[in-house]
């Protein structure tokens, strides 16, 4: 693909290719290069953060081998006043749905590095795909989304199963 110039087409030099290389406020995303994402195995501290937030998810009703109350909890906190619900309960149900991933999509537990950041998250067995569950359920919680997890879960899954 070619790159757009800002220029209009009357602007000068419109026979000419532009040999400059665009900025990242130039691209559209549609096929700009992603750097890479490294994933490690998770240290002692992170295991025992993701162990203690599964306990707290247990506790809200979020039961990492039951998908359906992993769905009800958000959707539960989802109803109640956005200043009721603490981002540690939400992480919580997130590591929930991530220890989900783990025992039954065909994912394990990372320390995920990309160009936004690090995280703990999960990669796929075969290392193709990863998830940052906590991120996952941020962007739809900020859209106020419900009854999304078992399909998003399903569709995790078959992506982890298929690369």
């Amino acid at each position: 693909m070619g790159w757009f110039r800002k220029k209009p087409s009357g602007a000068g030099d419109h026979a000419a290719e532009s040999t400059e290389v665009p900025s990242a406020d130039d691209l559209d995303g549609s096929d700009a290069v992603v750097e890479s994402i490294i994933t490690t195995a998770l240290d002692a501290g992170q295991h025992a953060q993701v162990e203690e937030r599964l306990r707290q998810a247990i506790t809200l009703g979020a039961d990492p081998e039951d998908i359906a109350s992993i769905g009800h909890t958000l959707d539960r906190l989802r109803s109640l006043p956005d200043d009721t619900v603490s981002r540690a309960d939400l992480d919580a149900v997130a590591t929930a749905l991530g220890e989900h991933l783990a025992r039954h999509g065909g994912f394990r537990w990372a320390f995920i590095t990309d160009p936004f950041g690090s995280d703990v998250g999960l990669e796929s067995r075969r290392g193709t795909t990863t998830v940052v569950p906590s991120n996952l359920v941020a962007a739809r919680w900020m859209r106020r989304e419900t009854g999304w997890v078992e399909g998003v879960v399903r569709h995790l899954a078959r992506v982890a199963a298929s690369r």
